[in-house]
Protein backbone atom coordinates (compact mmCIF):
# COMPACT_ATOMS: atom_id res chain seq x y z
CA UNK A 1 0.00 0.00 0.00
CA UNK A 2 1.06 3.42 -0.81
CA UNK A 3 0.10 6.75 1.55
CA UNK A 4 1.17 10.22 0.81
CA UNK A 5 0.28 12.93 3.65
CA UNK A 6 0.21 16.22 2.71
CA UNK A 7 2.95 15.98 0.39
CA UNK A 8 4.70 18.85 -1.15
CA UNK A 9 7.86 18.04 -3.32
CA UNK A 10 10.54 20.63 -5.08
CA UNK A 11 13.81 22.10 -5.56
CA UNK A 12 15.08 24.71 -3.57
CA UNK A 13 11.92 25.82 -1.28
CA UNK A 14 10.37 25.94 -4.58
CA UNK A 15 6.96 23.99 -4.70
CA UNK A 16 6.03 21.90 -7.60
CA UNK A 17 3.90 19.38 -6.40
CA UNK A 18 1.29 19.73 -3.60
CA UNK A 19 -0.99 16.28 -2.99
CA UNK A 20 -2.52 16.08 0.26
CA UNK A 21 -3.35 12.99 0.37
CA UNK A 22 -3.73 9.66 -1.43
CA UNK A 23 -3.96 6.24 -0.85
CA UNK A 24 -3.46 3.02 -3.52
CA UNK A 25 -3.69 -0.12 -2.28
CA UNK A 26 -1.42 -3.08 -3.35
CA UNK A 27 -2.44 -3.51 -7.43
CA UNK A 28 -4.59 -0.61 -7.74
CA UNK A 29 -3.48 2.07 -10.69
CA UNK A 30 -3.23 5.39 -10.57
CA UNK A 31 -2.94 7.99 -13.69
CA UNK A 32 -0.17 10.69 -13.17
CA UNK A 33 -1.01 13.42 -16.12
CA UNK A 34 -0.43 16.96 -16.60
CA UNK A 35 1.03 19.75 -19.22
CA UNK A 36 4.80 19.63 -19.65
CA UNK A 37 6.41 20.80 -16.19
CA UNK A 38 4.06 20.68 -14.23
CA UNK A 39 5.70 18.24 -11.49
CA UNK A 40 4.97 14.52 -13.00
CA UNK A 41 8.82 13.94 -12.67
CA UNK A 42 9.21 15.82 -9.49
CA UNK A 43 6.34 13.18 -7.92
CA UNK A 44 7.89 10.50 -9.24
CA UNK A 45 11.25 11.06 -8.01
CA UNK A 46 9.80 11.45 -4.28
CA UNK A 47 7.61 8.36 -4.32
CA UNK A 48 10.86 6.45 -5.68
CA UNK A 49 13.18 8.07 -2.43
CA UNK A 50 15.43 9.65 -5.30
CA UNK A 51 13.76 13.42 -3.86
CA UNK A 52 13.58 14.32 -0.60
CA UNK A 53 10.02 15.95 0.26
CA UNK A 54 9.80 19.50 1.09
CA UNK A 55 6.71 18.56 3.45
CA UNK A 56 4.82 15.62 4.37
CA UNK A 57 5.27 11.86 4.04
CA UNK A 58 5.43 8.89 1.50
CA UNK A 59 4.68 5.79 3.12
CA UNK A 60 5.06 1.85 1.80
CA UNK A 61 3.33 -0.13 3.56
CA UNK A 62 3.16 1.66 6.85
CA UNK A 63 6.76 2.69 6.83
CA UNK A 64 7.88 5.94 5.65
CA UNK A 65 10.30 5.98 2.63
CA UNK A 66 12.21 8.96 3.55
CA UNK A 67 12.95 7.78 7.13
CA UNK A 68 14.59 4.34 5.63
CA UNK A 69 18.37 5.01 4.79
CA UNK A 70 19.44 4.86 1.29
CA UNK A 71 20.64 1.15 1.21
CA UNK A 72 17.13 0.30 2.27
CA UNK A 73 15.34 2.83 -0.18
CA UNK A 74 17.56 1.00 -3.43
CA UNK A 75 16.23 -2.46 -1.88
CA UNK A 76 12.13 -0.85 -2.00
CA UNK A 77 13.11 0.62 -5.79
CA UNK A 78 14.96 -3.12 -6.81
Amino acid sequence: MLTIRNLQAGYHDHIVVNLPDLTLQSGQTCLIKGLSGSGKTTLLQTLAGLLRPLKGCVLLGGQDLHQMTESQRDRVRG
